[in-house]
């Protein structure tokens, strides 16, 4: 049986997954705030932060499937 067929448990994943990707998505705003703006750094952080706020949109979009969420 998988987790498809258990939504409680699916939701639960689902949660933390959006935790841990907020965490690192902080952690990256945290790095790219302290680097100047002329640095060679920020275009990769910039670029990894986009990938995380995309699988962010993505875990939203499966806990809220009807686009309803309060």
């Amino acid at each position: 049986m998988t987790t498809d067929n258990l939504p409680l448990f699916s939701v639960t994943e689902n949660r933390e997954a959006l935790k841990r990707l907020q965490e690192r998505r902080n952690a990256l705003l945290m790095r790219l705030q302290g680097l100047s703006p002329q640095s060679r750094k920020r275009a990769g952080l910039t670029y990894e932060l986009s990938i995380v706020t995309t699988e962010i949109i993505r875990c939203e979009t499966k806990q809220y499937p009807g686009g309803h969420h309060v």
